[in-house]
């Protein structure tokens, strides 16, 4: 089991070593010992030096320099070659001293000394990522279960007897963990890894006097190796931080400025609220502390840069002038609120979920990075502006006391509570916060409120704004929390109130409101709800839409204008456009309209729809247009039946346009074969080259026009296609296929008796299609999509 013949070796050559070795280091059995006297030489006689790879020589445990072995926990180990023992199954003991802290790498493990054919699985000591001391037996891993990341000078030793199978550990010459170890069969090989595991798991720390020996050393040889320095203190400065130690039980030798480090090494949790500290010196010690509560003292600085554990921060009313936590990278809670500071960099935790940082001085706060965030205060600051677009997590949102001018929630889906209060908001859209809870926005400058989709609102404090709209049906009326939660006083403007029952509002909400305000459940609309967020947007630059991009605008705003440009404005959607009801001239050209209805605005003499995805259009109505351009679109029907086409301006015969730059055409509308005018003779003499020899004119289109039916009626998929699609629950004689400039690119003939059709649009490039739909004197667009 054992290996003779080198143990004879040692014996032989024990007298010619044993001066070189300290004195309490046996020599019986010794494999190597490595001292870390400047370099990794082995000084037991056999010559086994380390094989050293990027390793740094630092203190060690009695303040010697020089004369310990830092690994770095990237790429530093050491590799002896050992000469094929130990096998992994013989009699050993292993001691060494290490210290280690909280690592910066990111492995699972942090081999210490590992040895074995397969390095993941044979023979090792190493930390868990908890900071637990493990050891492994090829597949059988025995766990301390303590954390041992604390900075701390510790004594380790391993024995293990083959004979028995039984191995103990021990720690500061405390037996630790003891028990049986299967056998196993992995050989050894020619080298042994020291501060390294495999290619990704290195030990991060220091190590000290590391030695094998081929035999269990005695519980007396055991305690002769224990050479611990003498204890060392910490320094406290602040006679009440050193008190409250005192009075928790951590400091146990009096007030006298200082605490035993290795009492407060393994602190996790800490409270030192309202303890008149004015310096928290020593708590760079505490590497532990998971949990630090030093709110409400004297502080006016805070050094926790090595407090690398820290999960919950805590200290609020302070006098800190600045707060640096890049490097506290656990962190989830942090409080600070109530100090003085001018800056607050927040980037590198990552991790944080809850961040009260309010009543402070900052003028800025970039919470990009911290996605986890669930609850954010930052309130009574100096904030002008907040962009929370990326803390999708919220439920809480305290920003109140700023001078912020717009906010927007929009993407925050779960947020709950909204604490908005004392800004400069103009706008507030809650619309895709739909388990919005509670909202205080009073004393900023809202004229519209709109809580109808909110239907788990149970509070609204609204007061001291200038609203004209409030909107509070939303279902949820009865259950709203009264008292201190829900009011909307001092909004002289606002006369109606929307709600869901006007009796129970009376009865229950008398004092909630200004005396000339009233409940209805009806309130008339005195804005336009503009659907399209392009179409706002454009009505912004021009200077029309004056409350900013929230789905509206005052009919008042809208109703005057006379000339609409909004060309190349990617709008699908026209929703709005009735209430211009002043306007002569829309331009539309370059947009992405499917749709178009201007039948309300009556004054219209000039409209540019050109180069748009219109399939219908009728302006029959529009009695006083003149002049109609619609090229590049794919339509199939278009009505100018409205009494003033004799007035309709032409292109000249020099082929100029007109003084406005714009004249009536339907050149390039191949899929148009009718247009319905007031005289077709009339149409036919004076607009004959302003059409495409396949379009008509008639009075009345009727087998060309849509029949609304039809339209309803006939059912395609799939949508998008491939290929394939089936046309089903019509009776069709035809179907030509236009792609968006109204071209023709297809047409299949199919059989009138049958209602389930299909056809074949493999070979056309990915895009949006009509399907142009003939039967009998009906037809019908459809638009399809090709993948």
């Amino acid at each position: 089991m054992k290996t003779k013949l080198l143990f004879l070796l040692f014996l032989i050559g024990l007298s010619s070593f044993a001066q070189t070795l300290p004195s309490n280091v046996p020599a019986n059995g010794l494999l190597f010992y490595y001292p870390f006297n400047g370099n990794t030489n082995d000084i037991s006689g056999n010559n086994i030096n380390g094989n050293p790879s990027n390793l740094t020589f630092v203190s060690d445990r009695f303040g010697n320099s020089n004369s310990a072995c830092s690994f770095n926990g990237i790429n530093s180990s050491m590799q002896p070659y050992l000469a094929n023992n130990p096998q992994v199954n013989n009699t050993r003991t292993i001691t060494g001293w290490f210290k280690a802290a909280w690592p910066i790498s990111k492995s699972m493990d942090f081999a210490v000394i590992n040895y074995g054919n397969n390095p993941d699985n044979a023979f090792k000591i190493s930390f868990y990522s908890k900071g637990y001391l493990d050891i492994t037996f090829e597949e059988q891993t025995f766990s301390s279960q303590e954390n041992y990341f604390n900075s701390q000078w510790t004594f380790f030793a391993l024995t293990f007897d083959d004979n028995t199978n039984f191995f103990s550990l021990y720690i500061n010459n405390v037996l630790e963990l003891s028990g049986t170890a299967d056998l196993f069969a992995n050989g050894f090989g020619d080298s042994i890894r020291i501060g390294k595991n495999n290619e990704k798991d290195y030990f991060e720390g220091v190590l000290d006097d590391i030695a094998i020996w081929n035999r269990v050393l005695t519980p007396t040889e055991l305690s002769a190796l224990y050479t611990p320095a003498p204890p060392s203190y910490t320094l406290i400065p602040d006679a009440n931080f050193e008190q409250k130690l005192i009075e928790l039980g951590i400091d146990t030798d009096g007030l006298n400025g200082k605490v035993l480090t290795h009492n407060i090494s393994t602190v996790k949790f800490l409270n030192l609220t309202k303890s008149n500290i004015s310096d928290l010196t020593g708590i760079q010690d505490f590497v532990s502390l998971t949990d630090l509560y030093c709110g409400q003292n004297l502080l006016t600085t805070l050094n926790i840069s090595k407090n690398t554990a820290l999960t919950t921060l805590d200290c609020n009313n302070n006098r800190i002038t600045s707060l640096d936590v890049s490097n506290n990278i656990a962190l989830l809670n942090l409080s600070c609120y109530a100090n003085q500071l001018t800056s607050l960099d927040v980037k590198a935790n990552t991790a944080l979920t809850k961040l009260d940082s309010g009543s402070n001085l900052y003028t800025s706060l970039d919470v990009s990075s911290n996605t986890a965030l669930t609850f954010l205060g930052c309130n009574t600051s100096q904030l002008t502006s907040l962009d929370v677009s990326n803390n999708t997590a919220l439920n809480l949102l305290d920003c109140r006391e700023n001078k912020l001018t717009s906010l927007d929630v929009s993407k925050i889906t779960t947020l709950t509570e909204l604490y908005c209060q004392s800004n400069q908001l103009t706008i507030l859209d809650v619309s895709k916060n739909k388990v919005l809870e509670y909202v205080n926005c009073s004393k900023n400058q809202l004229t519209t409120l709109d809580l109808s989709v909110n239907t788990s609102m149970v509070g609204l404090y609204a007061i001291s704004n200038q609203l004209t709209s409030l909107n509070l049906k939303n279902g949820n009326n009865k259950n709203f929390l009264l008292n201190n939660y829900t009011k909307f006083t001092n909004n002289p403007n606002l006369t109606c109130i929307q709600v869901d029952d006007v009796v129970y509002s009376n009865a229950n909400w008398a004092t909630l409101k200004d005396a000339n305000a009233t409940y209805n459940t009806t309130c008339e609309t005195t804005t336009v709800v503009l659907s399209d967020t392009n179409f706002e947007q454009k009505l912004i630059d021009l200077g029309i839409d004056t409350d900013g991009l929230n789905g509206k605008i005052t009919v008042e705003n809208v109703s005057s204008v006379t000339t609409l440009d909004l060309s190349n404005s990617n709008i699908k959607d026209l929703t709005g456009i009735e209430y211009f009801t002043s306007l002569t001239t829309l331009n539309l050209s370059n947009n992405q309209l499917t749709s178009l209805d201007v039948s309300n605005n009556l004054l219209l003499e000039t409209l540019d729809a050109s180069s748009n995805q219109l399939t219908t259009l009728d302006l029959s109505k529009n009695t006083k247009l003149t002049i109609v351009y619609v090229v590049n679109n794919p339509l199939v029907s278009l009505n100018l039946r409205n009494g003033n086409n004799a007035n309709f301006i032409l292109p000249s015969n020099t082929g100029k346009k007109s003084a406005s730059g714009l004249y009536t055409s339907f050149l390039g509308l191949t899929a148009l074969s009718c247009i319905q005018v007031d005289d077709e003779n009339y149409s036919n003499a004076n607009w004959s080259n302003i059409k495409e020899s396949t379009t008509v004119y008639a009075n009345t289109c009727k087998n060309l026009g849509v029949d609304e039916s039809t339209r309803n009626q006939a059912v395609i998929y799939p949508n998008p296609t491939k290929g394939e699609l089936n046309i089903k629950n019509l009776n069709l004689e035809k179907a030509n296929v236009y792609n968006t400039l109204g071209q023709l690119v297809k047409s299949f003939t199919l059989n009138s008796g049958n209602t389930d059709n299909s056809i074949n649009l493999s070979g056309l490039p990915k895009g949006v299609y009509y399907i142009y739909l003939i039967s009998g004197d009906a037809a019908s667009a459809k638009k399809v999509i090709v993948e």
